[in-house]
């Protein structure tokens, strides 16, 4: 529900409300993967590549940490990645 109310913010661009419920959203959830994610697509939009890759890398490396296991990749978000054109 956090991720998708900075997604409401972020789409009426509204990038200091998104900004400001993806924190307070990670003080209270600091391994979620949709937020992480959703920080990278907040920063991408604002063309901050910098920190926006760096969110996506954080999503990543929580997704796998959660599931260690898992056979299918998070390919939405390897996408997001390859996009910004990731190392």
């Amino acid at each position: 529900m956090v991720a998708k109310k900075a997604t409401y913010s972020m789409n009426r661009k509204d990038y200091s409300n998104a900004s400001e419920i993806i924190h307070e959203g990670l003080q209270r959830y600091p391994n979620s993967v949709s937020l992480y994610s959703t920080s990278g697509d907040i920063l991408a939009n604002q063309k901050n590549i910098a920190d926006a890759r760096s969110a996506y890398k954080k999503a990543l490396e929580e997704y796998y940490k959660q599931y260690p296991d898992i056979y299918e990749p998070p390919v939405i978000l390897l996408g997001k990645l390859k996009r910004l054109g990731a190392d």
